[in-house]
């Protein structure tokens, strides 16, 4: 009886080992949010964000690397935003567990308040996660994009 079970959890967990390694880009932002943001990369190349307060993961976005198209930060709001390409739809989702819900959206902003830093060095640390997980060219210089066709 625990003989399946064992082998189960083995398979289970053999999967799950490549996914919690992070590259040294995506520590370094984990680090400067200390805990209440994480990054990480999935296996579709998808740049996941989770939101943590002191309840647990509240929300998550999801951006896919190749549709980020540029990030801006705003002083006034102490905030980057994520950007689609402008021929494309919404191509990123923000997801807040709380109401049950997923937004499509052209923009994700990522508030940095109570994490005060330099804009341009936060837009660094992010555009070397983009440079280390693109795989559009061998140049870096995104092709035209076409939307993934999973019916959503």
């Amino acid at each position: 009886m625990n003989r399946p079970l064992l082998c189960f959890a083995l398979y289970a967990f053999a999967w799950s080992v490549p996914a919690q390694t992070l590259a040294p880009e995506l520590e370094v932002l984990d680090d400067h949010f200390k805990g209440d943001v994480r990054f990480r990369v999935d296996a579709k190349g998808t740049l996941l964000i989770d939101h943590y307060n002191e309840y647990g993961r509240y929300r998550q976005d999801r951006a896919p690397l190749a549709a980020i198209d540029s990030l801006t930060w705003s002083e006034a709001e102490q905030a980057i935003a994520f950007h689609c390409g402008a021929q494309e739809g919404p191509c990123m989702e923000m997801e807040l567990f709380r109401q049950h819900t997923i937004r499509r959206t052209r923009t994700i902003i990522l508030g940095t308040t109570q994490h005060p830093t330099t804009g341009e060095h936060l837009l660094e640390l992010i555009r070397a996660v983009l440079r280390a997980n693109d795989t559009n060219t061998e140049d870096g210089i995104s092709e035209t994009r076409t939307r993934d066709l999973r019916m959503r």
